[in-house]
């Protein structure tokens, strides 16, 4: 008898509707997607209870409200890897420790293979 595994979930974290949308698109078929559009909302989710389900987080790294520095802290806290995303690679180079990073634009098979990795 073959037990259904529990579907990965995936905290994506991003302040532009158009780009959150389109990776929900591309994720939809291997994700369960929660999502936040600040850092606030994402520091909401990663503590609420049900934290523990997330596998992997895709975090913007340019937020309008806040330091995306908390969103690592708080998720380094759990044990939860998360992928860096931004258009300007400038902005992971500076994150100390470093993180994989994935640049915009990037493709399904990027992205995915992305935050598979990033969850071994």
């Amino acid at each position: 008898m073959h037990l259904p595994t529990s579907p990965r979930r995936l905290l994506l974290v991003e302040d532009d509707r158009m780009v959150l949308e389109t990776i929900m698109l591309m994720l939809e078929d291997d994700y369960e997607i929660d999502t936040a559009i600040s850092v606030r909302t994402a520091l909401d989710l990663l503590r609420a209870p049900a934290s523990s389900r997330i596998d992997v987080i895709l975090l913007d790294c340019l937020l309008p409200d806040g330091n995306i520095g908390d969103v690592l802290a708080e998720a380094d806290r759990y044990s939860i890897p998360v992928v860096l995303s931004s258009g300007d690679p400038r902005q992971a180079q500076a994150m100390h420790p470093p993180r994989r990073f994935l640049s915009k634009p990037f493709t399904q098979a990027a992205l995915l293979e992305t935050l598979d990795t990033a969850r071994r």
